[in-house]
């Protein structure tokens, strides 16, 4: 008869070296995950801070460069408003204040047109004609050599004459002038009623232009001085769109124009919503 012991298992000996190995190895990994960690965590913070610090700087350049636009606006009204012939209303027949309407305009191209209302009604409006789309000057049916349009309203004094509307060439040579307008207010008019119950805003919201049909923003600010009213400049919504459109931020972003109530005014393809959101833009004429 054969005994048979049973067979114990073997037991699982890790050498003292082997042990001194693994806890090295992982200590070292230990450590060097946690290096990697934070170290991923630390350029990731660097990195974010420093787009963050990239767009903020180009978001102030692109500020100021748009600001700048919008100051060189507020200074051209706030020449007009200290000149004595806009504040006494003596707006007809003056070839040296349409003249230097004029200089204001050559000098700001992202202005449409400049333009003063009265207490009395009075009113003088002078725009660049070309400035706006074809359509508005085949409307106008004046020679091409017009270059300005100047709108006369002329109710101070006890005598007032008819309305009448001049077509300027570029050198300011009266090319043709037609009567009217005969129904047109400005005290009526939004920027003139805006302008004294807001003087803080001086920057309208868009809407539809009356003249020429676009869509566009309005700068108007009190006269200070003289008679009662309102000085005012139009930026059509297109040289808007442009001046927000250079100002890029990396190959992606936009630029936006908030007014004093964060709402938004302006963007580069504010044409585009405005066409889609056709109540976003009041039909009011300018």
């Amino acid at each position: 008869m054969t005994n048979h012991r049973p067979v114990e298992p073997r037991k699982l000996h890790i050498g003292f070296r082997t042990s001194i190995v693994t806890l090295f190895v992982a200590v070292v990994l230990l450590v060097g995950l946690t290096l990697v960690y934070l170290s991923f965590s630390r350029v990731s913070l660097i990195t974010q801070t420093a787009a963050s610090t990239f767009i903020a700087k180009v978001a102030q350049l692109g500020a100021g460069r748009i600001d700048s636009k919008f100051s060189n606006v507020r200074d051209s009204l706030d020449i007009l408003a200290g000149l004595p012939s806009i504040q006494s209303a003596e707006i007809e027949d003056n070839s040296r204040l349409y003249g230097l309407m004029a200089s204001m305009l050559r000098n700001n191209p992202q202005i449409f047109n400049l333009y003063v209302g009265y207490e009395d009604g009075s009113f003088l409006e002078m725009d660049v004609i070309d400035r706006a789309k074809p359509a508005f000057r085949a409307s106008l049916g004046v020679d091409e050599d017009a270059a300005f349009r100047v709108v006369i309203i002329s109710r101070t004094g006890a005598t007032s004459s008819s309305p009448v509307t001049l077509y300027l060439s570029e050198n300011l040579i009266q090319v043709a002038e037609i009567k009217g307008p005969t129904s047109y207010d400005p005290r009526q008019r939004p920027w003139y009623v805006e302008a004294f119950r807001d003087e803080k805003t001086l920057l309208t919201g868009p809407y539809v232009f009356f003249a020429t049909g676009q869509v566009g923003y309005t700068l108007r600010t009190a006269l200070k001085e003289g008679r009662r009213g309102v000085v005012a400049a139009d930026l059509l919504l297109n040289r808007l769109e442009e001046m927000l459109g250079e100002q890029r931020l990396g190959n992606s972003g936009l630029a936006f124009l908030f007014n004093d109530s964060m709402q938004i005014v302006g963007h580069p393809e504010m044409s585009r919503l405005m066409e889609e959101f056709p109540s976003a833009a009041t039909n009011c004429p300018g």
